[in-house]
């Protein structure tokens, strides 16, 4: 969860993208995990335009 926070000070999107294959990738192996889909749910809002505007 701390890795959302840093993605979202940065703004890269590099860091985002990897933040959402990560997330999506734990759902289709974990999605019957409460926690793994509160992670999907939470990186959906949280990084949805992030890294808009800025590129590392």
């Amino acid at each position: 969860m701390e890795a959302l926070e840093v993605a979202g000070r940065l703004r890269s999107e590099r860091v985002c993208d990897r933040l959402r294959r990560t997330a999506a990738a734990a759902a289709r192996e974990f999605g019957d995990v409460p926690a793994v889909a509160r992670l999907q749910e939470r990186v959906a809002v949280e990084l949805s335009g992030a890294a808009i505007g800025r590129e590392n």
